[in-house]
Order: C-alpha cells, then structure tokens, then sequence
C-alpha cells in the first residue's frame, strides 16, 4: 500500500484520528513523571522534554490532516442569506 494512502485513510477516520491524538498527548502527563523532590535541573530538564514532545506530536498532527480526502461536515456558511 502506498504511504501517502495509508495516510489519508488514517486522517479520513475521525474517529481513529481523534482516539490516536489523545492518546500520544496523555503519554506526556506530566503527573506520571515528575515529583516534588526532584532538583530544580531535572524538573526543568522533563518539563522541557515534555513541551518539546507535545510540540512534536501537535506538528505530526497537523501534517497528517493534510492528507485528508473526506471533508469534515461542519456546514459551510450560506453566501446567499
């Protein structure tokens, strides 16, 4: 199968699309990983890997709703009225 299709199927699936997205965002909890007794560097140094991969996984994101081929069915806005 050709990469670029198994994308656009992968971003024309709402449903999986959305279910994926949330689930790589609560990868990076920062609950699960972080204590009140680290030292400031670590804390600073999670913190920013933390941001770093949401920033990631936002931009991987946005790239693969480029690939959809089914437009959303939110209602277009009448020129008409």
């Amino acid at each position: 199968m050709d990469t670029d299709k198994l994308y656009a199927s992968f971003a024309d699936n709402p449903l999986l699309f959305e279910a994926i997205h949330t689930f790589l965002k609560k990868e990076f909890d920062s609950d699960a990983s972080m204590n009140s007794s680290m030292p400031n560097e670590l804390l600073g140094q999670k913190t920013r890997a933390r941001l770093d991969g949401i920033a990631t996984v936002e931009a991987a994101f946005r790239k693969l709703a480029n690939y959809r081929t089914i437009k959303s069915n939110q209602q277009e806005k009448n020129p008409a009225r």
